[in-house]
């Protein structure tokens, strides 16, 4: 009974973990230097073979790190295994801001593909119904006692 109510506590201090924030490209601009987020995008690959999160999916060469769209794009630094070129994902690391007039204005560093998100809303569902299922258990064991002393 005592390793029911650990594993118990174990998950439900799981669900108080902090997730990092979530942020659209809109938002870029609001985060902190060395913040963790998770954005999701496109990724796209530079001719050079560095990855680029963007808003928007098949971004031609010329896009990639010009003027107008390099605000909405984050250098990925970091190896990226088992990705599809210009496929959505959920990204998380830490952003750093570059100060230096670079061609991008956004690294995104110690990055982890996070696909499909199982984070916030989720985990409490699942809290919820592993809650529920150890409640009916321990009903059903207890009855099973109950109906064991009366016979």
């Amino acid at each position: 009974m005592k390793k029911i109510y650990l594993l118990l506590f174990c998950f439900v201090l799981t669900g108080f973990i902090p997730a990092p924030r979530s942020i659209s490209f809109a938002e870029l601009n609001t985060v902190g230097n060395g913040e963790e987020i998770m954005i999701r995008g496109f990724l796209n690959r530079t001719s050079t073979g560095q990855w680029i999160l963007s808003p928007e999916p098949h971004l031609k060469s010329c896009c990639i790190g010009s003027s107008q769209k390099k605000a909405f794009q984050i250098v990925l630094d970091g190896k990226l295994e088992k990705v599809v070129h210009h496929q959505a994902y959920s990204v998380r690391g830490i952003l750093q801001k570059n100060r230096q007039e670079s061609s991008f204005h956004y690294t995104l560093q110690q990055v982890q593909i996070i696909d499909p998100p199982f984070h916030g809303f989720s985990k409490w569902i699942l809290g919820f119904l592993f809650l529920l299922l150890l409640g009916i258990a321990l009903f059903f064991v207890k009855n099973r006692k109950i109906h064991e002393k009366l016979s």
